[in-house]
């Protein structure tokens, strides 16, 4: 929990911050001396949840680091699927941070993940043979599950979800940019 009048972190079950002084009596918080509740910033919870949500992906593409990459006609392996997954998870790991630390470099690290994942989904978009080697990949090609027309409309469908994400992203990094001013330290 944090304090209702500094936001500092502190234990569930302290009666006092050592911050500020507040302290708890019958289950209420009293201010400290001279001291008035400050509120949270608009947009606090969005913005908190958009970076637990982004830490939690950039933890998922850590653990799957060696996953194959779809890039240049080809599902790419070892280095260069390392590299990449550790790029995209770091830029999500570092935006994710940012946000729920309340860091006044976000807006940085915003520009930064958003230039990756850009790239990221204009990579996947205009590679049409690596896109085709994705759907591919995995052996239903060769099984026969999967003719030219059901190849076709899947790869129709990646397209469609690449594109709804990238407008999705540009979309989170407008509304961030309009709350540009939660970033700015408050004064105390």
């Amino acid at each position: 929990m944090d304090c209702p009048f500094c936001a500092e972190p502190m234990e569930e079950q302290a009666l006092r911050c050592r911050f500020c002084g507040a302290h708890r009596v019958a289950g209420q918080w009293t201010a400290p001396p001279g001291a008035a509740p400050r509120p949270r910033p608009r947009g606090h919870l969005t913005m908190v949840t958009s970076g637990w949500l982004l830490i939690a992906s950039g933890a998922f593409g850590m653990l799957s680091l060696t996953s194959g990459v779809p890039l240049f006609g080809a599902v790419r392996h070892g280095l260069v699927a390392v590299t990449y997954n550790a790029l995209t998870s770091a830029a999500f790991l570092t935006l994710g941070g940012a946000l729920v630390w309340r860091r006044p470099w976000a807006l940085g690290a915003l520009a930064g993940a958003s230039g990756v994942y850009t790239l990221d989904k204009l990579l996947f978009l205009l590679d049409p043979g690596a896109r085709a080697a994705a759907l591919g990949e995995g052996g239903l090609r060769a099984s026969g599950l999967l003719d030219g027309e059901l190849l076709g409309r899947l790869d129709q469908l990646s397209v469609g979800v690449a594109l709804s994400l990238l407008v999705g992203w540009w979309l989170f990094v407008a509304w961030l940019y309009r709350h540009r001013e939660y970033f700015r330290p408050s004064p105390p």
